[in-house]
């Protein structure tokens, strides 16, 4: 079977106009309405992102394969939680640990205030 050239195409194709559809920048720009601004809302309560935040607001904080063995994610997932985290107004930092100790992630969590 050989390909459809330009001229072959049904119709309904040739109806639809170019200009109907958006433009990479279109979408782009849409997507990214308020993305830099924070949007401050709590996890649910009991969740499992709510136990990564009360692990990482201990004065201790939380190494990734804490999280990884505590919530039984798979690695990639708390680090795309500690983003949600972010995203959501927490300051979450990594305090890089040496050679004998792991790198720990700590979060402070901003008063509900302060975003509005």
């Amino acid at each position: 079977m050989s390909a459809l050239s330009p001229n072959d195409r049904p119709a309904r194709w040739a109806s639809r106009a170019r200009s109907d559809t958006p433009t990479l920048e279109e979408n782009a720009d849409h997507d990214l309405v308020g993305a830099s601004e924070p949007s401050w809302h709590p996890p649910r309560v009991g969740s499992k992102v709510d136990r990564i935040l009360e692990m990482l607001s201990t004065d201790k904080g939380a190494a990734l394969e804490e999280l990884t063995r505590a919530i039984g994610w798979l690695p990639h997932t708390p680090r795309a939680a500690l983003t949600g985290l972010r995203k959501r107004g927490y300051d979450v930092h990594l305090v890089r640990g040496d050679r004998e100790t792991a790198s720990v992630y700590r979060v402070t969590t901003p008063a509900a205030g302060d975003w509005r």
